[in-house]
């Protein structure tokens, strides 16, 4: 798999680098020339596509966030199944209870911290589920606005051909 080039920028370079194209557009409202309005698109281009990668950036580290706490809530399920699994055939008869009596109530009062462990990372998971769900709906709305940009960004590339067309193509070859 290919390594992924790291755009990491901070909110405060992303509000630099917004701020700059902002002031770019504002100086470029009125183009003095169709290089003028190339520049600009470029410079639009690129702040739209850094954007959407900040985004994509952080979805995959929410994803991979919630893969670990998958992995560890498994392995705790475990853990507990093994110490049931070990005490079971110490249950056998009154007699083995008694016997291994000091065995399973420390195999039992293992199993209750990992089921206390369990329960808080479980009500934890609740807690961001709900504040995933209230993200999720931010996300739509940004990713409707990404379309939107999308969309800004196909009709700015068509611009760009059309003023790159009024700069003039190079000779063609007379044959």
């Amino acid at each position: 798999m290919p390594e992924k080039e790291n755009y990491d920028l901070s909110r405060t370079d992303l509000e630099h680098e917004l701020g700059q194209a902002v002031n770019a557009g504002e100086e470029a409202s009125t183009p003095k020339s169709a290089g003028d309005e190339i520049r600009r698109s470029l410079g639009d281009l690129q702040t739209t596509i850094r954007e959407q990668q900040l985004v994509a950036d952080k979805q995959l580290q929410s994803l991979l966030s919630q893969t670990s706490v998958y992995i560890e809530s498994s392995r705790r399920i475990d853990q507990m199944f093994r110490q049931i699994q070990r005490i079971s055939p110490m249950a056998q008869s009154d007699d083995s209870i008694r016997s291994n009596h000091r065995q399973i109530v420390q195999a039992l009062d293992n199993i209750s911290e990992l089921a206390a462990i369990h329960r808080d990372k479980v009500a934890a998971a609740i807690t961001q589920s709900l504040q995933e769900s209230v993200s999720a709906l931010a996300q739509a709305s940004q990713a409707m606005s990404e379309n939107q940009a999308f969309s800004q960004m196909t009709e700015m590339l068509k611009s760009w051909k059309s003023n790159l067309n009024q700069l003039g193509s190079p000779p063609q070859p007379v044959q």
